[in-house]
């Protein structure tokens, strides 16, 4: 997480979760295994040629930026993550503030028993959620505070496990797996977040010749034949006796009852429906493009 407060979520040129308190200050919550990507890119993109500006031009331009960058180690930073319909009941139990549960893109600043905290609306496990940030020392006080105010509500505890099958079934991205610097947003099928009429950004000349020229390969759901079987990554993916790609992420919904498969596949084979097979220790097993997402795909769940 960089720098400030949040009160306004949007989404950046490389799809970042982007929260805003004013036009001075923002924070950038990133990947949990990519701070040091994070950091240098915002060393290499923001920070160096901001400072390295004149100081008159470094004025007339401020306005424009809209914000400072201080960055902060996410490591001096505790997260905690609560994700269920029922659960607004039970942050109002352990808030002194309430939110709008219906706009998915608005965060709070608020105190829980005295522990200072940023809440975000967010989910990245297609549920009506929220993200809680708050300095380090405060984080076994802002867990206890969830924990007790959840429990009329049937809190549970849940894992990392939990959320990799869920955003796979929701169809999320997920850094280094789906999304790696070797594809565009267009094909990992991110283009709303691009907005080429927009003033000039890094990358914006070729995405520009990208879209013109038209996608040749797309990030496409599959779903095993056989559930037992599943993909942890880079499995050959056979058209045939072709191989036409690999697996960039896979796993067991347990919500759909399928095993899941993600890839990036040539155009021409990535029509719901179409019949492939993945390789799995020499074996091949039968795979079918479908669409996605697989859970609730209208969304409706995170505007319960």
């Amino acid at each position: 997480m960089f720098a400030a407060v949040g009160v306004e979520t949007k989404v950046d040129r490389r799809g970042q979760a982007i929260v805003e308190e004013h036009e001075e200050h923002r924070a950038d919550v990133g990947p949990t295994d990519g701070v040091i990507r994070e950091v240098e890119w915002h060393n290499m993109w923001i920070l160096e040629p901001f400072h390295q500006q004149p100081v008159e031009e470094e004025q007339e331009n401020q306005p424009r930026h809209g914000y400072h960058w201080h960055l902060v180690s996410s490591q001096k930073f505790a997260a905690h993550v609560i994700e269920d319909p029922n659960q607004q009941r039970g942050i109002e139990n352990g808030q002194h503030a309430q939110q709008d549960h219906n706009d998915p893109g608005q965060g709070a600043c608020s105190y829980a028993r005295q522990s200072p905290q940023n809440g975000q609306r967010v989910t990245y496990v297609g549920e009506l959620g929220w993200e809680f940030y708050c300095p380090m020392e405060y984080g076994l006080r802002l867990w206890d505070t969830l924990w007790e105010a959840g429990q009329p509500e049937g809190i549970v505890a849940a894992g990392y496990k939990a959320i990799d099958t869920m955003r796979l079934e929701n169809g999320y991205r997920y850094w280094s797996g789906k999304i790696t610097p070797d594809y565009t947003p267009y094909e990992a099928g991110l283009g709303f977040a691009v907005k080429l009429d927009k003033r000039d950004f890094i990358g914006r000349d070729a995405l520009l010749k990208h879209k013109e020229a038209g996608l040749k390969r797309k990030l496409c759901c599959m779903t095993l034949s056989d559930s037992r079987s599943i993909a942890l990554g880079k499995e050959p993916i056979r058209a045939g006796d072709k191989i036409i790609g690999w697996v960039a992420s896979g796993g067991y919904g347990y919500s759909v009852g399928k095993s899941i498969v993600y890839a990036y596949l040539p155009i021409e084979y990535s029509k719901a429906g179409t019949k492939l097979e993945i390789e799995f220790f020499g074996e091949q097993v039968g795979a079918e493009v479908a669409q996605t997402p697989l859970w609730d795909p209208k969304g409706e769940r995170i505007r319960a």
